[in-house]
């Protein structure tokens, strides 16, 4: 499992000028500094569902999602921030597209090897199994590994534009505070 948290901080400085120019007191910056880390986050989790479906190849993105969450984190007083948690444990060869072969003393699928294994159905669903014992029960899905993939996707194109993408909502929340008033007293 893996959490990334994104703190983006604003220095004085800057939310002086962003005050001036758009003439928002401290309230209305902050009100937008929070609302612009909320879709940050939104568009992170988005983005990295719809890349991580096609980069992992999967049937499906309902079990994806389930994998990523979003949270709040209070930070140290210097303003809100936010985390994000990938599930990256093994998942169940069904979920992923493709067929798998019976090969020699094993299964092969997307270019692994699972030696022991056979297909089988569990619960109506074709998939890889593995037997525990030497008995023919228990038995146990064949799980993929997902972690690395999904690590050099996130860092290389998601989180590489984790900031633009911020200054881009904090800019339109920002506009759209000064032109339609919102948050002003």
């Amino acid at each position: 499992m893996s959490m990334v948290g994104l703190h983006i901080d604003l220095n004085g400085e800057a939310l002086d000028k962003l005050s001036e120019r758009f003439a928002l007191d401290e309230r209305q910056l902050h009100a937008a500094y929070s609302r612009a880390l909320k879709r940050t986050a939104g568009t992170l989790r988005s983005m990295s569902s719809k890349g991580l479906k096609g980069l992992l190849g999967l049937r499906n993105t309902k079990r994806l999602r389930r994998r990523i969450k979003t949270r709040r984190v209070r930070g140290d007083g210097s303003g809100a921030a936010f985390e994000i948690w990938y599930g990256q444990n093994d998942w169940p060869a069904e979920d992923f597209k493709g067929r798998p072969t019976e090969a020699g003393a094993g299964v092969q699928f997307l270019g692994h090897s699972f030696e022991g294994a056979f297909i089988g159905r569990l619960s109506g669903t074709r998939t890889i199994l593995r037997r525990k014992t030497a008995r023919s029960h228990p038995i146990e899905r064949v799980l993929m590994p997902v972690k690395d993939r999904m690590d050099v996707y996130l860092e290389d194109e998601v989180f590489d534009q984790a900031e633009q993408i911020f200054m881009r909502h904090f800019e339109a929340e920002i506009r759209a505070r000064a032109l339609f008033g919102i948050g002003a007293r």
